[in-house]
């Protein structure tokens, strides 16, 4: 057993663990808020009061409430905002090490800092550093607003308040609390981009940030629009008050958070509405958009970000899956492929993509997954780099992995999906029944290094040189390739200069004729 460390709410012991060959100290589990269950549900979360005598922080805190929740325990809990840290072997109050507090993605919907991808025994036993991770509250729990006076943003402030649990506690682990850098994949990414452009409470938790695969074009709603989405999810419920919200049962708040009309009013709010539960630009909390802000400021804060090479496939792929029994279909025919187009962009838009992005007669899903990676996610990235900042970092994940992390969509084996990337940067494939072949393997480790270097004092990835490739800084649109071999390159190719001309703030598309269905 290790410890006790001295927490602000009371002491916790750790224990030791191995993976990969490397070993670190964990703290699992450590409560850092009061239950957001019973009345604290919706409502803003607040710190854990103290306890007494020694907590065994050995085993992670429940996981979140959510849709199909994956078979991990402890099983799912409203009461469940909890943070993990791993700290080398030996550290104390004066080692003084770089702290990296990593934000999980899973579209604001599921998602949980226990999934054995994000373990963090790998950089802090290879690389010195103090890793940590935390639990927030998702879906309608973590994000309703702009209904029955409820404001929203529930989980970006849990994710605020898991931030100062950082800054009051990480000394007594080891960590630096001046020298926080916080990462995330997903929303997790968007997250960090939150802080990072807007979001000023956030702006004293941290120092550097990086975003893996951070779909920069998606707009958040305002409350008006958030609260449309809550008035049909209370209606599901055949709530008509708060209160009657509150009596709710959880099992029944996770089946209407995620009724499929729900997801249908993208016909309606186009990208705005691709996410159905995320945060809100509510004027307080979130100031404004993330585009917005870097646009007119860049990135005020030392930033790494990247996307991998087929991130859409992913999502055309999981949406066909999810239409099939409706449509009969296993492939995307070509009058949805241009609906679902003039949804998501204006109708002066529509014949321009289609003339660089046609319709396939037989499948037009690879072709929606090449326009969701080039418009969401690489070009929409490359944009908001391109607007500097002290200093920025580029990457794109090029890898085909030997297995598939997606083994519900077949079609990201031999691409490189949304997500593929963080087995390499936690060195984490053997945890979940992969394995690195030998040059993959290499690959983690240089991308562990890469990461852990931009975490250290000075943001520069290439400090340690442990990497025979130097990662350039972002001027002139220079990228670091993550392959075997890791490369670089200007600009690769995603048809940028089209989809600026484009823009990524495109408002929502009004369709005539269509509105958003009612929930019976």
């Amino acid at each position: 057993m290790i410890g006790p460390v001295m927490t602000s709410s009371g002491a916790v012991c750790g224990k030791t663990i191995e993976v990969a060959g490397a070993s670190a100290w964990t703290f699992q589990g450590i409560p850092y808020a009061e239950s957001p269950a019973g009345m604290n549900r919706w409502t803003p979360p607040t710190p854990k009061a103290p306890w007494q005598g020694n907590m065994q922080a050995i085993q992670f805190g429940p996981i979140c409430p959510q849709p199909n929740p994956p078979p991990i325990v402890p099983a799912p809990n409203e009461d469940c905002l909890s943070v993990n840290v791993w700290t080398p072997e030996g550290a104390t109050s004066t080692s003084a090490l770089p702290v990296m507090v990593f934000i999980y993605g899973g579209s604001y919907l599921t998602g949980s800092s226990a999934l054995p991808v994000y373990d963090g025994t790998y950089l802090a036993g290879t690389e010195n550093v103090v890793i940590v991770t935390f639990n927030y509250r998702v879906g309608a729990l973590g994000f309703l607003g702009g209904v029955f006076g409820l404001k929203g943003n529930y989980g970006f402030l849990d994710q605020q308040l898991a931030l100062q649990w950082v800054q009051s506690n990480i000394m007594n682990f080891g960590g630096d609390p001046t020298h926080v850098t916080i990462f995330g994949e997903s929303a997790g990414a968007m997250s960090v981009g939150l802080h990072l452009l807007s979001a000023p409470m956030s702006e004293n938790l941290f120092v550097a940030a990086m975003m893996e695969s951070n779909p920069f074009a998606l707009p958040y709603k305002d409350p008006t629009a958030a609260g449309q989405i809550g008035t049909q999810f209370a209606q599901s419920l055949m709530c008509a008050d708060l209160r009657c919200l509150l009596a709710a049962d959880v099992g029944a708040i996770i089946q209407a958070e995620t009724n499929p009309l729900l997801e249908l009013s993208v016909v309606q709010g186009g990208f705005e509405d691709l996410l159905v539960w995320a945060p809100i630009v509510d004027g307080t909390v979130i100031t404004k958009q993330p585009i917005e802000s870097v646009r007119q400021d860049g990135f005020r804060k030392p930033t790494l970000l990247g996307t991998n090479h087929d991130e859409g496939t992913l999502f055309v792929y999981s949406l066909v899956a999810q239409l099939a029994p409706i449509t009969g279909k296993t492939t995307l025919d070509a009058a949805t492929y241009e609906f679902v187009l003039l949804a998501l962009f204006t109708g002066s838009n529509l014949n321009p993509i289609l003339q660089l992005y046609p319709a396939d007669p037989v499948d037009s899903a690879p072709i929606a997954s090449q326009v969701l990676t080039d418009y969401l996610f690489f070009c929409a990235n490359r944009f908001a780099a391109s607007k500097g900042g002290p200093d920025v970092y580029a990457y794109e994940f090029n890898q085909v992995s030997n297995f598939n992390i997606w083994p519900d969509v077949p079609q990201c084996a031999g691409m490189v999906c949304h997500g593929d990337e963080l087995p390499y940067v936690f060195n984490s494939a053997t945890l979940f029944g992969g394995m690195f072949t030998p040059p993959e393997e290499l690959l983690s480790q240089a991308m562990v290094a890469y990461w852990a270097d931009f975490s250290r004092p000075g943001h520069d990835p290439n400090r340690s040189g442990k990497n025979p490739v130097r990662w350039p800084r972002f001027t002139g649109e220079n990228y670091l390739l993550l392959n075997t071999p890791i490369s670089t390159a200007i600009d690769p190719p995603h048809n940028c200069d089209f989809w600026d001309t484009i823009g990524y703030d495109i408002m929502p598309a009004v369709l005539p004729g269509v509105q958003p269905p009612s929930v019976p």
